[in-house]
């Protein structure tokens, strides 16, 4: 009996993917860079937060840094983006059909990108770590900038912190990684699922891409979003015990209870509206550009 060939997995060309979704997480971010200065300016403070007040930092920063200020550390984004988009956007397109195979309820299908949305995650996070934490030391300066470039950064961190400092707040990433990034790929595969089966013409429109990944992004940072606050708090450490304001370092519990305790349950969601605008533009860029770019590099490798 001839054995039946998983689609998915025919169709599926890695180079095609790898190269696609890195570009795709750089175009995403890239236009979100200025909403993620600000965010990180008020995570790593306790400074409350209103769309106001982060519209009064940006023209402050502007005012103090010029225009470059908004994309501060955006160089070292750039150089985690590529890596960390490339290996999440293959892992998934791996992983997916190994899940999903054919035949599979809707049910199945859905449980199959979630898991390889988690996974594509995981990789992901500890592909690029290092440089996520320090995109976050360089972005929170703000009145004093004690690292003047990357590799000032990299060398003051080295020797004062150690190399492992260079992976703090890895555990809230993972905590967090595997609700947000599962949650984002079911939702963007089952609302496109969703659009195929009912109007199957209109599956092609790459503004659909856009609009589910807008959603997609939304409904997962939605979700997860307190995580994020706590992993910046981790990684700006150092420099908050430099500041004096806070006296001594703290687990990942200890943050949570910390905020809590000093700025309530709000505090957890300091900024969320800033991503409330910045996530569904990013998410939906990201598989735009992926798919996109997608099928016109599948014809050339």
């Amino acid at each position: 009996m001839k054995q039946e060939v998983n689609p998915i997995k025919k169709k599926t060309n890695y180079t095609a993917s790898f190269i696609s979704g890195g570009c795709a997480g750089m175009a995403a971010k890239f236009l979100i860079a200025p909403f993620d200065r600000v965010k990180i300016l008020f995570q790593t403070t306790a400074r409350p937060f209103s769309f106001q007040a982060g519209v009064k930092e940006a023209l402050f920063v502007y005012k103090g840094e010029g225009l470059r200020g908004l994309w501060r550390g955006n160089l070292v984004t750039m150089l985690r983006i590529f890596p960390y988009s490339a290996t999440q956007f293959v892992v998934f397109d791996y992983f997916q059909p190994v899940f999903q195979k054919p035949g599979s309820t809707r049910f199945q299908r859905n449980f199959a990108n979630f898991v390889a949305g988690s996974l594509a995650g995981i990789a992901a996070t500890i592909v690029t770590y290092p440089t996520e934490f320090l995109r976050t030391r360089m972005a929170m300066q703000r009145d004093v900038i004690i690292y003047q470039s990357l590799g000032d950064a990299i060398k003051k961190i080295h020797i004062k912190e150690g190399s492992k400092a260079f992976f703090r707040g890895i555990f809230p990433s993972f905590v967090g990684v595997i609700p947000y990034k599962g949650t984002g790929f079911l939702m963007f595969h089952l609302l496109k699922d969703s659009l195929k089966q009912r109007y199957p013409e209109l599956v092609t429109i790459k503004t659909f891409d856009f609009v589910f990944g807008a959603i997609a992004g939304l409904i997962a940072q939605l979700a997860t979003y307190p995580f994020d606050t706590i992993r910046k708090k981790m990684q700006a450490e150092a420099v908050l015990l430099e500041r004096g304001e806070i006296t001594s370092k703290k687990s990942f519990t200890g943050w949570s209870k910390h905020i809590l305790a000093k700025e309530g349950k709000v505090g957890l969601y300091k900024g969320v509206t800033m991503n409330v605008v910045k996530g569904p533009i990013a998410s939906g860029t990201a598989f735009t550009v992926k798919n996109l770019l997608h099928q016109t590099l599948d014809k050339k490798f």
